[in-house]
């Protein structure tokens, strides 16, 4: 699976950004289990987060979304991200 996945920001970028954010939160609390049983890597956490295997990034008109070298979500885990991905932003502007 690729680390990574872009896609080109049109007028309604903000809001898109907003909804996939929210979409990714949707993932962790479907699998919350998995995140509840792995450490916290912050002190303020009591336990892991999708926020610590995922980044995104923004560049003028693209905004991708990332998986981090030490990532350890389980594939079914990074396929449920990539696909909130496509379903906020579209396959059609999607580059890999």
């Amino acid at each position: 699976m690729p680390t990574g996945f872009t896609t080109i920001l049109k007028g309604e970028s903000v809001n898109k950004k907003e909804i996939f954010i929210k979409r990714l939160m949707e993932v962790e609390e479907r699998h919350i289990d998995w995140f509840k049983k792995r450490p916290a890597l912050f002190d303020y956490h009591t336990h892991d987060s999708i926020k610590n295997h995922t980044f995104n990034e923004e560049d003028g008109n693209l905004f991708r979304l990332n998986f981090w070298k030490h990532c350890e979500l389980p594939e079914k885990i990074k396929n449920e991200c990539v696909q909130a991905f496509k379903e906020v932003f579209g396959a059609a502007g999607l580059l890999a």
